[in-house]
C-alpha cells in the first residue's frame, strides 16, 4: 500500500521516498531530515534513473528536476510528471535554509553548501583509482569540497596533500572539512589560481577532476561557470602546470575527463612530455558506450595499460567491481 501511495502521489510519503532515496542511492550518502523508515521500505523498488532524480534534485531545483523527467519516458511511467513535481514542492517546502547536504564516508565527510560543484561519482572514482605515493606529496588542482585531497589522506599514511582552489569560499569550506576530519596535519588548501601557484617542492603525484563544459554556452552563476567551464582550466594550462609542478622522471598526472575531452588533454601534454601509463574506460551501465575515462601520464613513453570498469548491471545495481573500487569509502 505505501509503494501505491508513492506511485499515484501522495505528497508526504513521496517527498520522504525520495529524500529517503537520496540517502540509500545517491554516491555517496546524503543526510536528509525527511528520511523515513517507509521510504527505506520502498528503496529497493527504485528503477536506475531515480537514482538521477536523486541527484538532480540534490539543488532542490524544480526546473533541473522536471527537464531531466520530460527526458525520461522510464521514470514518467513510474512516478508520474505532476507526482515529481509534488515532490519537489514538499522539498522546498523544508527551506533550504534548513537543509545542509551533508555525504558522510566511512571515515570522514562532505559539507558542501558552499561549493559551486558538488560530490559526484567521477571524483570518487577517481580518489579511489589513482595509484598514491604512501610518502611524498599530492596535488590536487581545483580541489572544490576537498573530496580528493581527503580520500589521498584517507589511502596514505605519510603523503603530504594539498589542494589548490580558485574560488575563495570552496576552498574555505574545504579547509572546514579538512578540519573535521583525522587528517588536519597533512592535508593543506591554497587558495590560488593554479597558473600562479608557485611552490617551493615538486609533487608525486598530481590529481584533478577539472572542468569540462568546453565550448558549450557558460553557465550564468559566475561561480559554477568557474567551477564547471573548461575554460577556467584548458588542457593546455593543465598540462603546463603538470610539467611545472610535478618531480621529474617520476611525477604522475591523474585525471577524469569525459571521453569526448581526452584527445585535447593529450595532445595538450605529449609537448611537455607527458604520456599515457593507465587508461580505464568507465561505462555506467550496459548498452551504454563509457562516457568517462580515467587517465594516468608520465614521463615514460610506453605502451598503457588499458581495462573497462562498468559501474552498474542492467538493472541499476552497483558492479563488484565498483563496490571493490569503492568500498573502503562508502558506507
Amino acid at each position: 500500500s505505501s509503494f501505491a501511495q508513492v506511485k499515484h502521489g501522495h505528497p508526504k510519503l513521496c517527498a520522504n521516498f525520495l529524500a529517503e532515496a537520496c540517502v540509500r542511492l545517491q554516491t555517496p550518502s546524503m543526510r536528509c531530515p525527511t528520511s523515513t523508515s517507509a521510504g527505506a521500505r520502498l528503496v529497493a523498488t527504485l528503477p536506475a534513473p531515480i537514482i538521477e532524480i536523486c541527484m538532480v534534485s540534490n539543488l532542490y531545483s524544480e526546473a533541473k528536476v522536471t527537464k531531466f523527467v520530460k527526458k525520461s519516458k522510464e521514470v514518467v511511467s513510474f512516478l508520474s510528471f505532476d507526482t515529481i513535481k509534488k515532490i519537489i514542492t514538499q522539498l522546498n517546502s523544508i527551506g533550504n535554509s534548513k537543509v545542509r547536504p551533508m555525504f558522510q564516508f566511512k571515515q570522514f565527510s562532505i559539507s558542501q553548501d558552499r561549493c559551486a560543484m558538488k560530490v559526484g561519482t567521477d571524483g570518487v572514482l577517481l580518489g579511489a583509482w589513482a595509484e598514491l605515493p604512501d610518502s611524498g606529496r599530492i596535488l590536487d588542482i581545483g580541489t572544490g569540497t576537498g573530496l580528493l585531497v581527503l580520500m589521498a589522506a584517507q589511502r596514505t599514511r605519510r603523503a603530504e596533500i594539498t589542494g589548490v582552489e580558485i574560488d575563495a569560499a570552496a576552498a574555505n569550506q574545504a579547509r572546514e572539512n579538512i578540519q573535521n576530519s583525522p587528517w588536519t596535519e597533512r592535508c593543506h588548501i591554497v587558495t590560488a589560481d593554479v597558473r600562479d601557484y608557485k611552490p617551493d617542492v615538486r609533487y608525486s603525484t598530481i590529481l584533478s577532476n577539472p572542468p569540462y563544459y568546453n565550448g558549450s554556452l557558460l553557465p550564468p552563476d559566475a561561480q559554477r561557470a568557474q567551477a564547471r567551464h573548461a575554460s577556467s582550466l584548458p588542457p593546455n594550462t593543465l598540462a603546463e602546470c603538470a610539467r611545472r609542478l610535478l618531480e621529474p622522471s617520476t611525477g604522475t598526472l591523474q585525471v577524469v575527463l569525459p571521453l569526448s575531452e581526452e584527445e585535447a588533454l593529450l595532445t595538450a601534454c605529449a609537448p611537455y612530455g607527458l604520456f599515457p601509463r593507465r587508461r580505464t574506460l568507465v561505462v555506467t551501465r550496459r548498452p551504454k558506450p563509457p562516457r568517462r575515462v580515467l587517465l594516468q601520464l608520465s614521463f615514460q613513453n610506453g605502451r598503457a595499460t588499458e581495462d573497462e570498469l562498468l559501474v552498474s548491471e542492467a538493472d541499476g545495481t552497483p558492479t563488484e567491481m565498483y563496490k571493490k573500487l569503492t568500498r573502503d569509502f562508502y558506507l
